[in-house]
């Protein structure tokens, strides 16, 4: 606790000394601001203070407005805000909660009621930071394992391209395309789980481009026929007559065809079928869905078994990955994750529903 930061907002000089004198005996490091402007000022300088005592009567803007702007911005809405007021109706508490204020404090202010306040609130803010600071380094250590991952594969990959090179037999070429394919499968996968460790504040750059949907639907299926033939697994491909350009993302779009096929894959029994389906909504159709759609709709239909009801929402989140896992519902790691979040950023929806008479249909509506 000691040599923590405390910021008092006051518009009152002697106000601010008072609390000052009070929290000196905890050997605080105590800053001052006279008004909201002066304290934003000290957070755009990356000054992180452990509390901020907040009083609520001040000119031009009040404790309350400068407590729901502090809360607003996500570097500093983890800041401890401590309102100080003389107003002990109801509404004023209240409005104080509806801030976002995480503690009060009544005028007079008690010395010994202030400094078991700001105590709570550093102790819970130094709680936060060590909580961060675990969250990061492990984030550092799994995007170091993740890229440390990339040169066996590589070194695979290439040796069983240099073998189908020479390779005379059939039947070894084969096994050498299966190696291949599941070796850039795999190199994908890290690709994908990159992007949602690196992701800024849960969002992605989308690089747009005009794309032909049916035909990188045709390539994903192209590339993906060989483990689906490892797996006695047939798929069946459904385009619309005409082509159409629409605006996306083509390497992620690509990227969520390939996961949600592998999904499809994965949970076909053997001797089963999976059919692919684009097409193209008109504009009535479109617009229950949002007028923000280019009206793609994209379905991938397996014969497995299925995904509860209850389940279908979990089963594109990642924190729900291992609690599915434990319930025996199927899911593809962070395939589906992925693609929720691809989706997500094209403005469109992903969703599961029933395939007839067995079997998932994910739906994609771009």
């Amino acid at each position: 606790m000691e040599n923590s930061l405390v910021l008092i907002v006051d518009d009152d000089s002697g106000s601010r000394e008072a609390l000052t004198d009070l929290l000196l005996v905890e050997s605080y490091h105590v800053e001052t601001a006279a008004n909201g402007e002066s304290l934003f000022a000290f957070l755009e300088q990356q000054i992180i203070p452990d509390v901020i005592l907040l009083d609520v009567m001040m000119p031009k803007m009040n404790g309350f407005e400068i407590c729901r702007r502090i809360k607003a911005n996500p570097q500093w809405q983890h800041i401890p805000v401590v309102l100080i007021t003389a107003l002990n109706n109801r509404p004023s508490l209240l409005q104080g909660l509806k801030a976002g204020a995480d503690e009060f404090l009544a005028k007079p202010v008690s010395g010994a009621e202030l400094r078991a306040r700001v105590r709570n609130m550093v102790r819970l803010k130094h709680q936060y930071d060590a909580l961060q600071a675990t969250i990061q380094l492990q984030e550092e250590l799994v995007q170091m394992a993740v890229h440390d991952m990339r040169t066996p594969l590589t070194t695979i990959l290439l040796h069983a391209s240099t073998l189908l090179f020479k390779s005379r037999q059939e039947s070894d070429r084969w096994s050498l395309d299966v190696i291949s394919s599941e070796t850039r499968r795999l190199d994908n996968f890290i690709d994908d789980l990159l992007i949602l460790i690196k992701k800024d504040d849960d969002r992605l750059r989308l690089s747009y481009s005009q794309v032909e949907i049916g035909k990188l639907v045709r390539e994903a299926i192209g590339e993906g026929e060989l483990l689906a033939n490892a797996a006695n697994v047939e798929i069946l491909l459904s385009l619309p007559p005409e082509e159409r350009q629409v605006s996306l993302d083509a390497n992620l779009i690509r990227r969520v065809v390939d996961n949600l096929m592998s999904y499809a894959i994965k949970h076909s029994p053997m001797g089963g079928k999976i059919k692919v389906t684009v097409c193209f909504q008109d504009s009535a159709e479109n617009a229950e869905n949002g007028p923000q759609l280019q009206g793609v709709r994209l379905m991938v239909a397996d014969e497995g078994e299925g995904v509860p009801p209850e389940h279908r929402e979990k089963i594109f989140e990642m924190v729900e990955i291992m609690n599915l896992k434990q319930h025996g519902v199927p899911q593809s790691g962070i395939g589906l994750a992925f693609c929720k979040l691809v989706v997500g950023e094209h403005l469109g929806n992903i969703y599961i529903t029933d395939n007839e008479p067995r079997g998932s249909v994910i739906v994609v509506d771009l």
